[in-house]
């Protein structure tokens, strides 16, 4: 029987679990979240407990596991933990999106609704290809990175892990984004920036973290 548990009952979670769902790829599928959430439902699939309770579960026969949450370290952390706990991560990719068979995907990853990843990309575990989003060919994306809906990378992009592209950015051709990098949202990016950091603007420039 086919089993898994979604770690994250938010907004990002909800995003998951209708591609998974839409998937028709597991029988049972199961939340857990905060505490004061157990009980109640996220689309229509039970919150049955919180972290402390994924032990239980996997002795249940939920040796697959998602971590849906938006914050980079956090989904880091708890993909760490449930490795170590030999949980299973598989990736989540929506039946709209585009993923070329010459593609390279790590563990853990979701690829959301319509997004397009073309040949020779490699995509590390843990990042989130977000609606939309267009990846081209020969790029990379680190491992817990997040490339947020309608952005478009050109070919031979390279993002660093941690790092966040925001909503609707481009990234012209054969830049490298470095770690810990977060690009506001509708950035045309025309240069590379090196780990940790923050940029923003049309052209997309480097500015003080406030």
């Amino acid at each position: 029987m086919n089993k898994l548990v979604m770690v994250g009952g938010g907004g990002h979670s909800r995003s998951v679990l209708d591609s998974l769902l839409a998937t028709k790829a597991y029988e049972h599928i199961v939340v857990v979240d905060r505490q004061e959430k157990v009980g109640q439902t996220l689309l229509s699939c039970p919150i049955v407990g919180t972290d402390e309770d994924l032990p239980g579960l996997f002795e249940q026969g939920y040796s697959k596991a998602f971590v849906a949450l938006g914050d980079h370290k956090l989904r880091a952390q708890i993909s760490e933990k449930l490795i170590r706990m030999n949980f299973q991560l598989p990736n989540i990719v929506d039946p709209s999106a585009i993923v070329s068979p010459y593609a390279e995907v790590g563990e853990g990853v979701y690829i959301g609704k319509r997004a397009v990843v073309n040949a020779n990309v490699r995509i590390e575990e843990g990042a989130i290809i977000n609606t939309s989003s267009v990846l081209e060919h020969d790029c990379q994306v680190g491992a817990y990175s997040h490339v947020a809906p309608g952005t478009v990378l050109c070919g031979g992009v390279k993002i660093g892990s941690l790092s966040h592209i925001g909503a609707g950015s481009v990234i012209r051709e054969q830049l490298e984004i470095g770690d810990k990098v977060m690009i506001g949202m509708g950035s045309v990016v025309t240069t590379s920036f090196p780990s940790h950091s923050f940029a923003y603007g049309h052209p997309c420039k480097e500015r003080k973290k406030e």
